[in-house]
């Protein structure tokens, strides 16, 4: 691996996309519901992170649009909508709620602080400019990397 590990490749991603952003708080809930129903721990569902979002909008609107409304919205392709307003939005459109939590965060999408990278998808999109994907890692998206999904790679 380490032979294959491009360390000037990873050098310009740092200084040239990553150094300066801000936290990944936009997809940090994301990188681990990427399933319908499958991903919550008791007694978390689907249904009270429904409710507890949108309760949560009332309380602190800028916390929920940067913890998880911005998300909803780059998902559906909208801006400002809150989780009520995404949910309708979303059933208009045929997809429900935990479809909508299920979309996998791309790569590419940049928010408006920026591109979003908690700790272990920045350490995954390292791997991935450096080469250690291989002919595969146009089809990787670090950020549905979890800390367990990195630690499993074994890269090392």
């Amino acid at each position: 691996m380490r032979a294959k590990f491009d360390e000037q490749a990873a050098v310009d991603f740092f200084v040239n996309t990553a150094e300066g952003l801000d936290y990944g708080f936009h997809n940090l809930l994301f990188t681990w519901i990427d399933t319908v129903q499958d991903n919550y721990p008791p007694p978390l569902s689907w249904q009270l992170v429904q409710t507890g979002f949108a309760i949560f909008d009332t309380i602190s609107p800028s916390l929920a649009d940067l913890v998880w409304n911005d998300a909803l919205n780059m998902r559906l392709g909208t801006k400002g909508l809150n989780t009520a307003q995404a949910t309708i939005e979303a059933e208009k459109r045929g997809i429900n709620f935990t479809s909508l939590l299920a979309m996998p965060e791309q790569d590419d999408w940049v928010y408006e602080n920026g591109p979003n990278m908690v700790c272990d998808v920045f350490v995954v999109r390292i791997f991935k400019e450096a080469g250690l994907f291989g002919g595969i890692a146009s089809e990787v998206q670090a950020t549905e990397f979890t800390v367990w999904d990195l630690y499993a790679l074994q890269f090392f």
